[in-house]
Formats: C-alpha cells, sequence, structure tokens
C-alpha cells in the first residue's frame, strides 16, 4: 500500500532504470511572489497580489549495485536521460499530473558508495498545480443554448477552452458565457465545418482561432480575458450565435 511509482511522460523511473530503488517522492512548499504595502498608522500590510510562482517535486533513489562501479555509472547515466520536461505522474496521486522542467538531474558523486542516493528534480513553472490528466465536458447545440458544468478541482478559479463547430451557413456572431465571465465576437467569416477553437496549451498560453486563422481581434473590448469556473459547483455556460452551432466547453481541474 505505500508502493511509490513515479513516471515522466508515461516511463516509470523502475523501467528506465531496473536497478533504481525509489526511495520517496518529496513535494515542496509551493513558491509564492507576495507584494504589499504599508497600512498608514496601523499595525500590518495591506496585500496587493499574491501568486503562486513554482512546485518542486523531488525523486530520490538508491541503485542497487554493490560491487559493479560500471553498472552503477551506467545507471546513473539512464537515468539523468529518464529526467526529462514533461508531465511528471506519481502513483499516489492518481489521474493527476504536474507540467514540470528538469531542475536537477541525478548525477553519481561518490562513486564508490553503494549506500549513495541520487535526486532527479522537477519544477512546474508555467503551470505550478497538480492538474487532471482528464477534462470534464460540456456540449451545447443550437442558436442560443443554455446549461451547466461542475468541473473538478481546488484551485477557485480555472480557465475553459471552447470548441464551436457548425455544419451550415458562416458564422458572424458569437457569444460564449461561462461562470460570470464571457467573451463576444463580431465581424467574423468562419465558414461551415469550420472549427473556431479557444484553446490553452500545455504551458497555458491561450489561443483563438478559426481553423489554422487567429481571430483574436474579433473578440469584443469588453470581453474577459479568459472563460473562468468555479470548481465543484455547477457553473453556468451559454452560447449565443447567428447560425446553429455546438459549443464543446471543456474544463481541466487544478489543485492546491
Amino acid at each position: 500500500m505505500r508502493h511509490i511509482e513515479v513516471s515522466i511522460n508515461g516511463n516509470p523511473l523502475t523501467t528506465a532504470v531496473p536497478k533504481a530503488l525509489l526511495q520517496q517522492v518529496v513535494e515542496e512548499n509551493p513558491k509564492y511572489d507576495i507584494e504589499s504595502n504599508p497600512r498608514a498608522g496601523a499595525f500590518g500590510q495591506f496585500i496587493d497580489s499574491a501568486q503562486r510562482r513554482s512546485l518542486t517535486v523531488h525523486v530520490d533513489f538508491t541503485i542497487r549495485e554493490l560491487y559493479d562501479l560500471a553498472a552503477r555509472a551506467q545507471s546513473q547515466t539512464w537515468a539523468a536521460k529518464w529526467a526529462q520536461d514533461g508531465y511528471l505522474t506519481v502513483s499516489y496521486r492518481p489521474y493527476q499530473r504536474l507540467r514540470v522542467a528538469v531542475s536537477q538531474r541525478p548525477a553519481l558523486l561518490s562513486v564508490r558508495n553503494y549506500a549513495q542516493g541520487f535526486r532527479a528534480s522537477f519544477t512546474a513553472l508555467s503551470v505550478p498545480y497538480w492538474q487532471d490528466s482528464g477534462v470534464t465536458t460540456e456540449t451545447l447545440t443550437g442558436t442560443d443554448k443554455s446549461g451547466t458544468i461542475t468541473p473538478t478541482g481546488t484551485l477557485s478559479k480555472i480557465p475553459v477552452a471552447v470548441t464551436v463547430s457548425h455544419a451550415s451557413g458562416t458564422l458572424t456572431t458569437l457569444t460564449l458565457t461561462a461562470g460570470t465571465t464571457q467573451m463576444a465576437f463580431t465581424g467574423l467569416s468562419v465558414a461551415a465545418n469550420t472549427d473556431l477553437i479557444i484553446a490553452y496549451d500545455d504551458d497555458y498560453n491561450l489561443s483563438i482561432k478559426a481553423g489554422s486563422t487567429g481571430v483574436m481581434s474579433a473578440r469584443s473590448a469588453a470581453s474577459s480575458d479568459h472563460l473562468l469556473v468555479t470548481p465543484g459547483v455547477e457553473n453556468a455556460i451559454r452560447v449565443q450565435a447567428d447560425v446553429s452551432v455546438s459549443a464543446a466547453f471543456t474544463a481541466r481541474g487544478l489543485y492546491l
């Protein structure tokens, strides 16, 4: 029950390094940037902003080889190769993943010390939260359709991706609502069978495209920067368009 397995991009450490004996996975406290200003004539400070900046995870292991120093060195080489940027998964967090960059690769250090510990460290920077491997999706169909979405996660707000498709006519106006946020588009010219996609890449950079063409400029100035919903509760979603569309709202849970 206390067994731990750790993988990077689906590749387990113990498969990449057969002689590795996983000792521990250490999750550091997340690092935050807090900006504050003193309160005039009173104690304490005003908090202007508090943002999580990074989350580091250490993977500690030993190599089960007492005598063959060449075999120990080979195992260290394989372990250093195993440590890659990408998605870290651990067995005690099923159905979750962490987007990481390598911040330390295991080094051989004391060559003859058979009890030598090794460490590979990974830091989440662009998305410093554990996230669901899967997503929650709700689809609305029509010219004016409302519904709800109840995503997982514990972060107070998470972004929503949307794929809007239509089989006939030309889509020129579109309004998408999620929770208390909204994006409105005018002056579009999206042909039938071309999807308009509001998406996030692995580092949560936003893109808005119709097919391969960017349409960010068609978004109204009053629109929200992102469509956001609250995990664990029903959030209202709505699509309004000048042709009948199918709008798939997708949210991926993030965890504090």
